[in-house]
């Protein structure tokens, strides 16, 4: 009889391995102990918070906080980490459940409250759901849960209706037509659907990606990670792709306005605010050159500084002999968006036949000033610069000899995929 009773465990125990050969345990788990909590993380990163109530050898019983009951495949699941139910409840996030009149139900957030409109992004695909008002049941925090989410989110709203000119807070839920929402000053709000004006996702706070490879015109210090991709266009004239080689090391071809043009970068951070890059270009067949660049600050507030020499293609005589000078910043004034200003002089080596390059003055400076919207992975410039000197041949009613620059407005796009 023993030996039966030893056989049938050992068989469980296989059986119970064989099924869940891919999960990892961390912890004693225990099946059927209240006093611990269980966190279920999927092979596609989202995130659940209850208990296992049963595991077989090709699926999980899963009884979420919410007491939502969810079967899980076992190749479905990464791991399962046993933890204390102090910790649960010292710590959560503010996702939302909504459930629909006919019994379906989404995790993630609401984008927007209409009187005619419920706009839902779920948890997973980041798939955006729009119901009307009458199709949705209920919208409840679903707390503990970790969501696979394209874009950042955090519990802000802005309210306003025909009583509230605007509230800013964040969501309780929604059930009955009624939103419930919490103010920053902690005074609660309920108000009908259908006096809302305006019930909505403040705009979140997005990482500025545009730092790795350049300002505007002029590299930065910054480098780009491994595997990490950019296409910049600016003015319509200017095409890079960038792809960083390794952490340290990047690349870029493109065309400037007909030219074929080509670089390398490699960068450096010394600690959190001094970034320093070195590398090499070339237009070619015309011109080639070096660069430097120090950025002191992080991505969304910095200061740039860099130097460029540019030699031109003796044999083809091009005349393109110079060296760049270049001071800039850029600031983050919102959640997606910043200024930026970079100052960029040109100089040129004189020899018996005048200046390599800028004609008469021997060098040539440029000023830009510019607003940037930018998401995840699209970004937006526009501004303007101003290009000279340029000599003026009229004498009347200025004298000659007058210097003055052109103000020529630009739009740049960037694209990290």
């Amino acid at each position: 009889m023993r030996w039966t009773y030893t056989l049938i465990l050992f068989l469980l125990f296989f059986l119970h391995n064989s099924g869940s050969g891919q999960v990892s345990v961390l912890g004693s788990l225990s099946i059927g102990d209240t006093t611990r909590t269980h966190i279920l993380k999927t092979n596609r990163s989202d995130q659940f918070i209850g208990k296992v109530m049963a595991w077989l050898p090709d699926s999980m019983v899963f009884l979420t906080n919410t007491n939502l009951t969810v079967s899980f495949p076992t190749e479905m699941v990464k791991s399962i980490e046993v933890v204390d139910n102090q910790r649960i409840n010292s710590s959560g996030n503010e996702f939302f459940l909504l459930q629909t009149v006919d019994g379906k139900n989404y995790y993630g957030y609401p984008r927007s409250i209409k009187t005619n409109l419920i706009t839902f992004v779920a948890g997973g695909h980041s798939s955006t759901i729009r119901l009307k008002p009458e199709e949705v049941a209920l919208i409840e925090p679903a707390p503990y849960m970790n969501l696979l989410l394209k874009e950042p989110y955090t519990n802000e709203y802005i309210l306003s209706s025909n009583k509230h000119k605007k509230v800013e807070g964040k969501m309780l839920g929604y059930s009955a037509g009624k939103v419930k929402h919490q103010g920053t000053n902690g005074k609660l709000v309920q108000e009908s659907i259908v006096n809302l004006k305006k019930y909505e996702l403040r705009p979140q706070y997005v990482p500025y990606l545009g730092h790795s490879r350049s300002l505007l015109f002029l590299p930065t210090g910054f480098g780009m990670k491994a595997s990490e991709r950019e296409y910049r266009n600016i003015g319509i004239g200017i095409n890079i792709f960038s792809y960083g080689l390794t952490d340290h090391l990047s690349t870029a071809v493109g065309l400037v306005t007909i030219l074929p043009y080509a670089d390398i970068k490699y960068s450096r951070d010394f600690g959190k605010y001094v970034h320093m890059s070195v590398g090499g270009y070339a237009f070619i067949p015309f011109a080639f050159g070096v660069h430097g660049s120090v950025s002191i600050g992080t991505p969304d507030y910095f200061l740039n500084l860099s130097y460029l020499r540019n030699n031109d293609n003796e044999s083809l005589y091009s005349d393109s002999d110079f060296e760049s000078f270049g001071v800039g910043a850029s600031f983050r004034i919102g959640p997606r968006s910043r200024v930026l200003a970079e100052f960029n002089i040109m100089t040129s080596p004189a020899s018996r036949y005048g200046y390599d390059a800028f004609y008469e003055y021997g060098y040539g400076d440029s000023f830009s000033w510019g607003y940037g919207w930018f998401g995840r992975k699209i970004r937006f410039e526009t501004g303007l610069m101003a290009i000279g000197p340029f000599y003026n041949y009229r004498c009347f009613p200025e004298p000659c000899g007058n210097r003055y620059h052109v103000p020529i407005p630009f739009i740049a796009f960037g694209l990290n995929f």
